[in-house]
Formats: structure tokens, C-alpha cells, sequence
């Protein structure tokens, strides 16, 4: 390979590296706090002119995490196969479809919905908890040897499998959000799995 050619292809590489943890969109809605909490960024922004999954005021409960956040609806349909096709790249990941039902701060419970489990017998984690954080938080993971950062909360240390990140019990999901919430000074959401969709 020519000297010019071996450059170039630094120059592209370092580049990638460099965009790796960026958000690739930011909401249109420019927020990045709320009373004061710093809100997680959206990777994709739809549908469109709606909140933050983390705005605690807006009444809408659905969002999707698929490495990275969308904005809030009160609406599946917005999540239909063909909007996902074309608002999320295809790649290495998972379509984790939620619903937002408790918030906690402080050690605290701040604030809940009333809310019911959704049968989706396509999905073999459907029903479960998974908790987030405002923040992105390293945790050291075992079988990787290495600190990953990110917004979810893990339930288990010892490997990046989506069961790490499930819990069965609500009670527990959210005695670990109080504790981790206190200890580290961030705000929890427990959400419940609605449906999961491998996407690469």
C-alpha cells in the first residue's frame, strides 16, 4: 500500500474512533435538563415533537432503547416495523421496546403509573423490568474484563447478555433503583419490557 493511501485510511480510522460515543442525533427539542436533571440524549429522534423518555410531565409511557434512546409516545403503532426499518440502521443490536411506570431520586420513589403487562408472546422477555439511568454509569463487566459505559442498569455483572439486565421482580428492580439512586446521585427509571426485536 502506498504511504498516501496508508494515511488516509489512519485518518478515516481515527475519525470513526472519535464519533464512536456521540449521540448521532440530539432531540429537536434541545433539552438537556429538567428541574435540574440532566436528561439522556436521544440517538433517534422520533417520533417527532415528542419528549424525552426521562420528562417525568409528559403522560406519554412508550420509547425504545436500541443502544440508545427515542423520544417518548403514547402510541405502538409509532414503533411499527416499517418506522423502525427506517428510523433505526440495522446492526449489532437489540430493539428493546418499553414502557416507563416508576421514577426514583434520592433513594426515593418520585413518581409512578398504573400500568398493565402487555401479552406479546413474540417476546421471550416480555413482562420483565429494566432499569436506566439519567446518566451513563460505568460498570465493570466480568467477562469482558473491561468498564462499559452506558444508560442501562445492569442486574448482573457478569456478562453484557440481555438477561443481565432483566429482572422478574418489581420489588427488587426498584430496592436496587433506591439504592444505586442515593448512592450515586442519579435518577432511575423502572420501565417494563413490551417487546424485544434482534436487529441486525
Amino acid at each position: 500500500m502506498k504511504p498516501k493511501n496508508k494515511i488516509i485510511y489512519l485518518l478515516i480510522f481515527l475519525s470513526s474512533l472519535s464519533c464512536m460515543d456521540k449521540p448521532k442525533q440530539i432531540n429537536n427539542q434541545g433539552l438537556i435538563k429538567v428541574d435540574g436533571m440532566e436528561l439522556p440524549e436521544i440517538t433517534y429522534d422520533f417520533p417527532e415533537n415528542k419528549s424525552n423518555p426521562f420528562d417525568m410531565a409528559s403522560e406519554d409511557r412508550f420509547f425504545i432503547n436500541a443502544s440508545g434512546f427515542t423520544n417518548l409516545t403514547d402510541d405502538l403503532d409509532d414503533f411499527n416495523i416499517d418506522t423502525l426499518g427506517a428510523k433505526i440502521p440495522m446492526g449489532y443490536k437489540t430493539i428493546i421496546i418499553c414502557q416507563k411506570i416508576c421514577f426514583v431520586n434520592d433513594g426515593k420513589t418520585i413518581k409512578t403509573w398504573d400500568y398493565e403487562k402487555i401479552n406479546d408472546s413474540k417476546s421471550e422477555i416480555n413482562g420483565r423490568y429494566y432499569l436506566y439511568s439519567n446518566i451513563k454509569r460505568n460498570t465493570f463487566l466480568t467477562d469482558w474484563k473491561r468498564d462499559i459505559k452506558s444508560y442501562s442498569v445492569l442486574r448482573s455483572t457478569k456478562d453484557a447478555s440481555i438477561d443481565s439486565y432483566l429482572w422478574e421482580s418489581y420489588e427488587e428492580a426498584e430496592q436496587y433503583a433506591k439504592e444505586i439512586s442515593e448512592k450515586e446521585n442519579i435518577t432511575v427509571m423502572i420501565s417494563l419490557v413490551i417487546n424485544s426485536i434482534s436487529w441486525h
